[in-house]
């Protein structure tokens, strides 16, 4: 497999440009990317799964992204408050495409300050890639029982 050198040509280029260096595990990211939305999409209403991918995708890459090449405010767990707004700001705009703009900015919320924490459970992190739509989810399905 990968880890034991071999190289898959197509995968391994993906693999090379966009996964976090040192990652034990290659490929984690997107895997627990793909298990998120599946599960998203098995437990809620089809929008509400699709905002919450949508807060996922956008919303967590752009943090990242920002958090890495601008953040200058740091959070507890070192991730950046520059970051953490611009994944909200991101999430909020795409959730939008699928549910109102009260649920999409509550679930974004929810989203963004989950991810600047570690969940864990026993010794183990959660991967935020599982949690974030989750979350979002959750929150945003809950609205709608109002």
């Amino acid at each position: 497999g990968l880890s034991t050198g071999f190289r898959i040509p197509v995968i391994g280029w993906f693999l090379e440009r966009f996964d976090r260096k040192g990652e034990r595990i290659p490929g984690k990211g997107a895997v627990f990317f793909v298990l998120g939305s599946i599960l998203v999409l098995a437990l809620f209403p089809q929008s509400i799964a699709l905002a919450g991918i949508m807060i996922l995708a956008l919303g967590d890459s752009l943090a990242t992204i920002v958090g890495l090449h601008l953040g200058k405010v740091r959070s507890v767990n070192r991730k950046s408050m520059e970051g953490f707004f611009a994944g909200v700001t991101a999430a909020f705009i795409g959730a939008m495409l699928f549910v109102d703009y009260i649920s999409a900015l509550a679930g974004s919320l929810a989203a963004m300050c989950l991810e600047l924490l570690e969940v864990r459970l026993g010794s183990r992190i959660v991967d935020d890639n599982i949690m974030v739509p989750m979350v979002a989810a959750s929150v945003m399905w809950i609205l709608t029982l109002f």
